[in-house]
C-alpha cells in the first residue's frame, strides 16, 4: 500500500510543468504581448514595466525580470520559426514580434532594468551567428537576422552615449556589411533578382540596345566604390541607420517615433535589481539571473539548434554562391528574401507637385525610410486574420484608421516653426503601392493578404477624401507611365488591382 508521502511525490512529479505565461503572470504577459504587437507604443510599455517594478510590494518582487524572461521566450520562439527550415514557418507577424521584442529589450537596457553588458553581448553574439549563416550559405537566415539586428540599432544607439561605449559600427554593422553588399543576398536587384520589381533596362529600349556591350551597363550599376546600389527596404534601413549613427541620435527625430517619458524626469530611475539576460539566449553568460532559465518550453535547445544548423554549410554549390560564384538552381530556394522585405520603389519626388516639394524640403531621405518602415509595421500589426476555429480577428476599417492615425504622430517642422503633416499622404501611398505591386502569389502572399492591402487603400481614401485620392491618382499615373520599366509580374499585379 502506498503511503501518503509516496502519493504526494507521485502527484508532484506527474504534474505538468507551468508554461512561460504562467510563470510570468497575467500582468507581465499582457504587457509583453502588447509590446510585441503594437509598434508605436514600446516606450509606454517599458515605462509601465519600470513603474510596476518600483511600486510593487515586497511580496511581488521581480516583476520586470518576469517581463524580460517572457519576452526572451517569445523572441526565441519567433527566431526558431524565422531561421529554421529556411523560414518555412515564418510569417510577417513573426518578424514584427521579434523586431518589437528586441526594441522592448533594448529600451529596458536603456533605462537600467536589463543588464546593459549582457544585452549588448547578446546582440554581438547573434551578429556573429548571422555572419556564420552567410559564410555557410544560409542566405535566408542571414538576411532575416540582419534585418532584425539593424532595425534594433537606432534604439540601441540612442543610449550608447550615456552607457559605457558600445561600438555599434564595429560590433554589428562592420560584421554584417560584407554580406549585405553581396549581390547573392538580395532578391531585388533589377533584372537579376528573383523578386526584382524593375527590369535591367526599359523593355522598349531592349531591341535598340541589343547589339551594345553589356559590360558597360554592369559597371554603371555599381557606384564609384564598387558597392551595389540600394534596391530593397533592408538596404534602405541599413543606409539610414548608418547615416543616423554618423550624425548622432539627434540627427533625426523620426527614427524613434516614440516619446521617451523617462527623458523628462528630474531624477533617473534607480532599481534595486538589474536583471540579466536568460542563459538560454547566450552561449556564455557569467552572471545571468534569468528567472525562467532553460527549462521553459525547452528554449535552451532552440538557440542551440539554430546555432548548430547555421554552423553547417548547406552544400558546395550554395556555399560557393555565398562566396560570389553563380548559385545552382537547387540553391535558389535558400536565397529567397524574407516576407518582410520589399523592393524599393520611389514613386514621387520633390518635382511632383507643391505637396511633395514641401515634404522633401522638411524631411531627409533618412527620415522617409524610417517613416515608411513604420507604415509597414502598422499594416502588419493590424492585419486581419482568421483563427483555426474560423473566428475573424480585426477588421479592415480599424486597420486603415490605425495607419492613417500614424500620420498624426509625424509633424514636419517648417521654417517658421509651425508643424504640419502635409505631403505625408504621398509617402503613405508610395508605401502602399509598393506593396500592391509585390503582393503576388509568386512572393508567397496569399489572396487574403492581397485583398487586405487593396481594402486598406479604399478605406484610406474614404477616411481622407481631400488628399489621399489625389495622391493615389498621381501614383497610379506614374506607375502606368513606367510600365516599360516594371517586370511582368508587377504589371500583372497592377492590372489585377
Amino acid at each position: 500500500m502506498m503511503d501518503n508521502n509516496s502519493a504526494m511525490e507521485t502527484s508532484t512529479t506527474s504534474k505538468t510543468p507551468p508554461n512561460a505565461a504562467e510563470l510570468a503572470g497575467p500582468v507581465a504577459t499582457l504587457i509583453v504581448n502588447c509590446a510585441a504587437t503594437l509598434p508605436l507604443q514600446t516606450s509606454a510599455y517599458v515605462t509601465l514595466t519600470a513603474d510596476i517594478e518600483l511600486q510593487a510590494p515586497d511580496t511581488h518582487t521581480g516583476f520586470a525580470g518576469r517581463c524580460i524572461d517572457f519576452a526572451c521566450v517569445m523572441l526565441l520562439r519567433d527566431l526558431e520559426a524565422i531561421v529554421m527550415q529556411n523560414g518555412a514557418a515564418a510569417t510577417p507577424a513573426c518578424f514584427l514580434r521579434a523586431k518589437l521584442v528586441l526594441r522592448y529589450l533594448s529600451l529596458c537596457a536603456t533605462v537600467g532594468l536589463l543588464n546593459w553588458d549582457q544585452f549588448t553581448q547578446f546582440i554581438t553574439e547573434w551578429t556573429n551567428l548571422a555572419q556564420t549563416a552567410y559564410t555557410n550559405g544560409h542566405i535566408h537566415a542571414f538576411v532575416s537576422l540582419a534585418y532584425l539586428l539593424v532595425s534594433t540599432l537606432p534604439y540601441l544607439a540612442q543610449s550608447s552615449g550615456s552607457k559605457q561605449g558600445y561600438d555599434v559600427e564595429g560590433s554589428v554593422l562592420s560584421i554584417l556589411r560584407p554580406g549585405l553588399q553581396d549581390e547573392a543576398c538580395t532578391a531585388f536587384r533589377p533584372g537579376v533578382g528573383l523578386r526584382a520589381l524593375y527590369l535591367k533596362s526599359e523593355q522598349a529600349d531592349a531591341v535598340d540596345d541589343e547589339g551594345e556591350d553589356d559590360e558597360d551597363s554592369d559597371d554603371e550599376e555599381e557606384d564609384e566604390n564598387g558597392v551595389l546600389p540600394v534596391c530593397d527596404t533592408l538596404g534602405e534601413v541599413v543606409k539610414a541607420t548608418e547615416t543616423l549613427l554618423s550624425g548622432g541620435i539627434d540627427g533625426s527625430k523620426f527614427a524613434l517615433l516614440n516619446e521617451f517619458p523617462w527623458k523628462n524626469m528630474e531624477e533617473p530611475w534607480e532599481f534595486a535589481t538589474v536583471y540579466g539576460v536568460p542563459a538560454s539566449m547566450l552561449s556564455t553568460v557569467t552572471s545571468a539571473s534569468g528567472i525562467m532559465g532553460d527549462d521553459v518550453d525547452n528554449n535552451g535547445s532552440i538557440s542551440n539548434q539554430i546555432a548548430t544548423m547555421l554552423s553547417q554549410p548547406i552544400d558546395d554549390n550554395t556555399a560557393a554562391g555565398a562566396a560570389g560564384a553563380a548559385p545552382s538552381l537547387d540553391s535558389t530556394k535558400q536565397r529567397t528574401s524574407p516576407c518582410i522585405i520589399y523592393a524599393s520603389m520611389p514613386l514621387f519626388d520633390e518635382d511632383t507637385n507643391a505637396q511633395t516639394k514641401a515634404l522633401y524640403t522638411k524631411l531627409r531621405p533618412m527620415d522617409m525610410i524610417f517613416i515608411q518602415q513604420t507604415f509597414r509595421d502598422v499594416l502588419t500589426a493590424f492585419m486581419v486574420t482568421v483563427t483555426k476555429n474560423g473566428v475573424c480577428v480585426g477588421n479592415v476599417k480599424l486597420a486603415a484608421e490605425q495607419v492613417y492615425s500614424t500620420l498624426k504622430l509625424i509633424r514636419c517642422a517648417a521654417d517658421d516653426g509651425s508643424s504640419s503633416s502635409t505631403g505625408l499622404e504621398y509617402l503613405l501611398i508610395e508605401t502602399l503601392m509598393s506593396i500592391v505591386l509585390q503582393c503576388t502569389a509568386t512572393t508567397g502572399s496569399d489572396d487574403s493578404s492581397r485583398l487586405y492591402v487593396y481594402r486598406i487603400v479604399l478605406e484610406l481614401c474614404k477616411l481622407q477624401p481631400d488628399t489621399l485620392p489625389q495622391a493615389l491618382a498621381i501614383g497610379v499615373g506614374t506607375l502606368v507611365a513606367e510600365l516599360t520599366n516594371l517586370v511582368p509580374r508587377a504589371r500583372n499585379a497592377l492590372s489585377t488591382w
